[in-house]
């Protein structure tokens, strides 16, 4: 999953009003978050939940719309009051619900304008999730690295062993519905775009690659 991020300056002395984007309709207020209790109290409770990006203070947002916000994946499990995360050094965001105590959705953060009717291009910032099916210890974080490395803005999410251990050629499936970009992230990886594979779990990533005895 992916949401761009865009900024709209500070406004007044020491306190900034900031504006997160998300389909136009996702705001919040930024108070002198560098010293914020809130904002440090929020990072600790996050932060023993899931490993957080270190050396870099978030700004914080507050979801005050969620009705408005219904098309946007990383909001699905949201509800008005809930807290957003952001990293922008990282491209991370998590969605927390202090309620209950439990990050809710992790995405990675896309900084920069959306793709206009024109057909701007814009930044993409992919998940993935890479599945060993060759039997090879180690092979899915070296292939892990691999994507991190040629895929700009690429955050692998999950490396796991698939379900068998004899696929001869790797494979990369594709939950994004551009067969276009599909198809030139598998040419980036070397690999052959391919259906998801029987037995196999459909992860939460926009890609999955199943790795293959081919890069043994």
């Amino acid at each position: 999953m992916q949401f761009s991020f865009r900024p709209w300056g500070w406004v007044g002395v020491g306190v900034g009003v900031v504006g997160l984007a998300i389909g136009g309709y996702f705001f919040y207020q930024n108070r002198q978050l560098k010293v914020s209790n809130e904002v440090v109290g929020l990072v600790e409770k996050v932060g023993r939940l899931v490993a957080l990006p270190e050396g870099e203070e978030p700004v914080v947002a507050t979801v005050t719309e969620r009705e408005k916000l219904s098309g946007q994946p990383f909001f699905a499990k949201a509800q008005n009051g809930d807290k957003v995360l952001i990293y922008t050094g990282a491209k991370k965001a998590y969605l927390y619900d202090s309620d209950s105590d439990r990050v809710l959705e992790i995405a990675s953060l896309t900084l920069g304008t959306e793709a206009s009717e024109s057909g701007e291009a814009r930044e993409r910032a992919y998940t993935f999730a890479v599945r060993n099916g060759a039997g090879v210890a180690g092979i899915a974080g070296q292939f892990a690295e691999m994507i991190e490395e040629k895929v700009e803005g690429a955050t692998v999410v999950e490396t796991s062993n698939a379900v068998r251990t004899d696929y001869e050629a790797s494979r990369l499936v594709s939950f994004i519905g551009d067969e276009v970009e599909a198809k030139r992230v598998a040419e980036l990886l070397g690999v052959n775009l391919g259906d998801l594979p029987e037995g196999e779990v459909k992860p939460e990533a926009d890609f999955l690659v199943v790795v293959g005895r081919d890069q043994g």
